[in-house]
């Protein structure tokens, strides 16, 4: 190999430790990226702290924990569906006693008991809480979470797995593929796939609002109203300034050790990549909020029902990032609007589509509702009814979200 490759690739490898900081920098909130710095401080000699604003000096309306803003983010989107005050209260308690796991752990019959209504009218009310976001929130159990998220993702979920996962989730988790295969007639290779989708879940839906490590979860973005104009920011609060120690910088430059020049090289070169990649991280990070800002300017200002969402191949385009990037920036995060605190992933769609789910579902919703019950239209019927409003898809995709929205068939309707 010659020197001119070789060179090339100690250069490529020197990056290497870099672009892992960088990488893990992007994927932190604010929570973490303070707990980061701060060991910084301790741990890197040419790092010393610079300006530091206490948390008395913060904003205590963006201070609520996100235990709370779970209830009250449920309760918004409940709200929006059609229900009589009575379900509606019945809906919200329910959800005020929901887990911070997002559990509905309250027994049905006693709610029932409560309301003096029939145990059937309280499950038909936890099935619309369990068809709002996030996908496997208001569930029993273990087994139910998962199967609402699988129907959110697929429209609908086969009997059989449905029995596996409520019959045969510990054994499907301790990999005894045989004996489930015996016992319920499913070949292995769909055992393996049905657990590796299994995995890819929440087991606790609820805990994305929750406090990291028992501290509360500050907003990483801020957007506030100034008139016609949506303000976007970074919060950097409870943030200290990263500031270079020329103390230690002045002995770099005097050694003449290698040992020694070598020792000073590794912490100065730490200290010069956290600052550059937190740099990034926040440049990046506030490009994603304002492309968001700006595309859900009629959704933040209270005057639209539901956010756009922002495809992932938009906002790449707009913000000028790779999938990856957005990907790890906008997992963990949360955003402060002047409609409440959000995840930042509620407003980025995952998959391409042309459309949107939440107006959809709603749309769904409202075409069924105002059917004749003695007439009750089809999933077909509904595809050319929503093509009149130039929403072209398929009766399968209807299909799909009508399930999603706990809504049975035209035959189960009548």
């Amino acid at each position: 190999m010659n020197n001119k490759n070789t060179q090339k690739i100690k250069v490529k490898l020197s990056f290497v430790p870099y672009l892992a900081l960088r990488a893990r920098l992007f994927s932190m909130n604010n929570a973490e990226l303070n707990e980061f710095i701060n060991e910084l401080f301790e741990s890197n000699p040419f790092v010393e702290e610079g300006k530091y604003i206490s948390l008395n000096e913060v904003d205590e309306s963006y201070l609520k924990t996100n235990t709370e803003d779970m209830y009250s983010f449920l309760i918004h989107q409940f709200r929006m569906l059609k229900m009589s005050d009575k379900e509606r209260e019945i809906g919200e308690f329910l959800i005020g006693n929901f887990t911070k796991e997002g559990y509905c752990n309250i027994p049905l019959g006693k709610v029932a008991k409560k309301f003096n209504v029939k145990i059937q009218e309280v499950e038909a009310i936890l099935k619309k809480i369990q068809a709002v976001s996030p996908s496997g929130i208001g569930a029993r159990n273990l087994s139910e979470c998962f199967i609402l998220q699988l129907e959110s993702k697929n429209g609908s979920v086969s009997t059989k797995v449905k029995h596996i996962i409520n019959n045969h989730i510990e054994e499907l988790a301790k990999e005894k593929y045989k004996e489930i295969s015996r016992k319920v007639g499913i070949n292995i290779d769909t055992l393996k796939e049905l657990r590796a989708k299994l995995i890819c879940l929440c087991p606790s839906p609820g805990l994305m609002f929750a406090e990291v490590k028992g501290k509360r979860n500050i907003p990483d973005i801020i957007v506030e109203t100034d008139g016609e104009v949506l303000n976007v920011s970074l919060n950097k609060t409870l943030r200290r300034e990263i500031v270079v120690n020329q103390k230690y910088k002045k002995m770099l430059a005097e050694a003449t050790d290698p040992k020694t020049i070598k020792f000073l090289q590794d912490f100065f070169q730490k200290a010069k990549w956290a600052r550059m990649s937190i740099e990034e991280r926040d440049e990046r990070l506030l490009s994603i909020g304002r492309s968001i800002a700006e595309n859900e300017n009629a959704f933040l200002r209270g005057t639209q029902l539901y956010p756009k969402k922002m495809n992932i191949e938009t906002l790449c385009k707009v913000t000028a990032n790779s999938p990856s990037v957005i990907s790890r920036l906008v997992q963990n995060k949360y955003i402060a609007t002047p409609r409440g605190i959000y995840p930042l992933h509620f407003f980025v769609q995952r998959k391409n589509i042309p459309y949107n789910e939440e107006e959809l579902k709603e749309k769904i919703k409202k075409i069924i509702f105002s059917e004749d019950k003695q007439l009750p239209l089809s999933d077909g019927d509904i595809v050319e009814k929503l093509a009149t409003m130039k929403i072209n898809i398929k009766r399968r995709t209807v299909a799909k979200y009508r399930n999603i929205l706990g809504i049975p068939p035209r035959s189960k309707r009548r």
